[in-house]
């Protein structure tokens, strides 16, 4: 063990050189003995463990902090400090707690061994056995006996040594603070008794006692004053930090004041420069519009001095292009009047073929007619004569039945050799009736596949497209409907669901009915798809696809798919032929006016 004491802080010193004001919260004195007593008791009791199991000690009262493990000699300096301290944030149950500690180690014997050899400490001090004579000087031995309060003769170090000696093993232990000798140590003439009589003192407990409590009540005075010292130079402190705080505030007002100022000063010259770039800005394109209205001023005057200047030519070179101009407008003209001659003549040819095909057609058809009629003539004549010759054969028995006979076997001849003719010229005209149709059904669609870009719906006589849905109805329903917004979309893709409907083979709302003796088809009123539509729609719209639905019947009843027909628009019925080739002179002739014209 080391007995150097270098290194050792006396707790009373470490007190008076904080110095720091008590703490307003700090509990009473009386409250801190109190505080010191119970702890002191229950350290005596064992329910605070000190010792470590490595054999440093650790602070019972300290347990938050990070430092758990103390030598001896640093576990005193620790409880000492705190013990005296009086730093506002020591309260004063922690400083009697730390206060009875320190006298608890001191006083315990457990500790008697680790104290051992520790000097500079006070308070350490070695009983002697109850009923131990002592000398209380070098000359005899006297007795003393411990009383009822407890004093006894001990042999106590009062105060540092003199001087610091150093002894080699084993003196440096056996000598150290007078430890564990008694009063006949100390008279004996050995070199330990003249160590202990050269640097320790003989005294009683009461002695020490007194000692130690003088100097407290020293150090206590000397804290007092200096506390007083300290709270004079807090209120000094206090009072300048008073007036600095109102320095410094005044200063913060000004400072605020002066910041305003600037930026209020700051504001007003960005105004002001905002503004002056806006005049300047504002002025520059003034001069900017002004400059270039007199430069397109100018430009237009050069213009006009060079187109004066440039007169003559540009009339003369005016004139030859107009010239050659003309000249080429009615090379032009010329052809394209020949291209129509051209076409004209195709145009009346073609009419003269069709006039003269439907003539033909119409000579054949009255041939036809007339052939009928004498069809039907000869097949009454036949009925006739048969009817004669049943009733000659009842007659058979008369004389001149052998001849009537022989006149119906030729009769009969006859109208065998009549009714063959009349059948082969029947399937000729029929065969030619079919071919003429086909030609005129050709010639029609030639006509339409044509005309289709010339003639429309806003032509007297145009191309229909039967079985298609007319929108107009549509777009009115859905507009009322949907409103102005998006009747159109809505009305564009119903004519598209309607119009895939009606391509729909499925669906065949037709029934057939007897009138005048033949069968025609009609609508069923009661259909699912058209009472909805009615319902949803109203009437147009549910008579535009009822119009469709029969044209589709009519036209194309196995395809469902739109036909192109030639439409007389103005009596609403299919065109003929000689409607349309009226219209197509017609037309032909009010073009050719507008071109001479």
């Amino acid at each position: 063990m080391d007995l150097d004491m270098d290194g050792y802080v006396d707790p009373y010193e470490e007190a008076a050189a904080e110095g720091d004001s008590d703490d307003p919260d700090e509990d009473d004195s009386d409250a801190e003995s109190d505080y010191e007593e119970k702890s002191f008791g229950l350290l005596k009791s064992g329910k605070h463990r000190v010792r470590n199991p490595d054999g440093t000690f650790r602070c019972p009262f300290c347990l938050g902090k990070k430092k758990q493990g103390y030598k001896i000699k640093d576990l005193l300096q620790h409880a000492d400090g705190i013990g005296v301290s009086s730093k506002h944030r020591r309260h004063g149950r922690e400083r009697a707690n730390h206060r009875a500690f320190a006298r608890f180690v001191r006083t315990d014997p457990s500790f008697a061994e680790d104290l051992v050899g520790i000097t500079g400490i006070q308070g350490a001090i070695t009983t002697t056995p109850a009923n131990e004579n002592y000398s209380a000087n070098g000359n005899g031995k006297a007795k003393a006996n411990v009383d009822t309060a407890g004093s006894s003769s001990v042999a106590a170090k009062v105060g540092p040594p003199q001087e610091v000696e150093r002894f080699a093993w084993p003196w440096a232990c056996v000598l150290a603070a007078g430890a564990g000798f008694n009063a006949e140590d100390y008279d004996a003439t050995t070199v330990v008794g003249r160590f202990l009589r050269k640097h320790t003192v003989l005294q009683t407990i009461d002695e020490v006692s007194k000692t130690e409590l003088e100097k407290s009540g020293e150090m206590v005075a000397i804290l007092a004053s200096q506390i007083e010292e300290k709270n004079r130079y807090l209120q000094d402190l206090e009072t300048k930090k008073n007036a600095t705080e109102l320095s410094i505030s005044r200063l913060e007002e000004d400072n605020r004041k002066l910041h305003e100022a600037y930026n209020e000063e700051m504001r007003n010259l960005h105004r002001r420069a905002r503004e002056n770039a806006l005049r300047i800005f504002q002025e520059n394109e003034n001069l900017r519009i002004d400059l270039e209205n007199k430069r397109r001023e100018l430009n237009l005057r050069a213009k006009e001095l060079e187109k004066m200047s440039a007169e003559n030519a540009n009339d003369r070179k005016t004139l030859d292009d107009q010239k050659q101009k003309t000249k080429y407008d009615n090379s032009e003209l010329e052809l394209a009047s020949i291209e129509q001659q051209r076409a004209d003549a195709d145009v009346l040819k073609l009419l003269a073929d069709q006039e003269r095909e439907k003539e033909d057609v119409l000579a054949r058809m009255l041939q036809l007619e007339k052939e009928l009629h004498e069809k039907q003539q000869l097949e009454l004549e036949v009925e006739r004569l048969n009817g004669t010759l049943q009733v000659m054969k009842h007659l058979e028995g008369d004389d001149d039945g052998g001849d009537i006979h022989e006149k119906m076997e030729k009769l009969s001849e006859r109208f065998e050799r009549e009714k063959k003719r009349l059948e082969d010229l029947s399937g000729d005209l029929v065969t030619k009736e079919r071919e003429s149709n086909d030609e005129l059904q050709q010639a029609r669609k030639e006509l339409i596949k044509g005309l289709e870009e010339e003639l429309n719906g806003r032509t007297a006589v145009g191309i229909k497209r039967m079985g298609e849905l007319d929108e107009k109805p549509f777009l009115n329903a859905c507009k009322r409907k949907y409103g102005n917004n998006e009747y159109q979309v809505k009305a564009a893709e119903l004519v598209t669901n309607w119009q895939e409907e009606l391509k729909n083979p499925s669906w065949y709302p037709f029934k057939m009915i007897h009138v005048d003796g033949e069968d025609k088809e009609i609508l069923v009123d009661d259909d699912t798809k058209l009472k909805f539509l009615w319902i949803e729609f109203g009437d147009d719209v549910c008579n535009a696809v009822k119009t469709a639905l029969m044209e589709i019947n009519e036209y194309n009843p196995s395809g469902r798919y739109v036909v192109p027909e030639l439409w007389n628009f103005r009596k609403g019925r299919k065109a003929t032929m000689k409607e349309v080739l009226k219209y197509l002179f017609s037309q032909m002739d009010t073009t050719t006016k507008r071109r001479r014209g």
